[in-house]
């Protein structure tokens, strides 16, 4: 289902206007936010609930739905902090494995705090 959303959103016409996707992103990445499981138990609202798939189904079509027509999602995007973060973030996955393995049980690995 979620291939399918992705499409739908991808198959949408362009918009007339542009002035309404700003308030749309900001309101879509907050729900997006409010969906993972720590920030919606710092918020105090039911993780379950806002976890499930059928708020994903919704929130994240609509997130890249308003993101593709955002001048804000393009200014925010198109920093070069932002765009150099997405220059190296395969390559920090890449390498994210082994360096924790190299870790091992240090002070470090051990606290798990320090992880999504």
């Amino acid at each position: 289902p979620y291939f399918l959303a992705g499409v739908f959103v991808a198959l949408l016409p362009p918009p007339r206007e542009r002035r309404y996707f700003d308030a749309a992103f900001v309101v879509a990445l907050l729900v997006y936010l409010a969906t993972l499981p720590k920030i919606a138990a710092a918020l105090g609202l039911n993780a379950g609930a806002m976890c499930s798939p059928s708020v994903y189904l919704i929130a994240v079509p609509a997130l890249l739905a308003a993101t593709l027509h955002s001048p804000l999602a393009d200014r925010v995007f198109g920093h070069p902090v932002a765009a150099f973060a997405g220059r190296i973030s395969y390559s920090v996955y890449l390498w994210h494995m082994p360096v924790l393995l190299l870790l091992g049980s240090t002070a470090i690995a051990a606290r798990t705090d320090l992880f999504l």
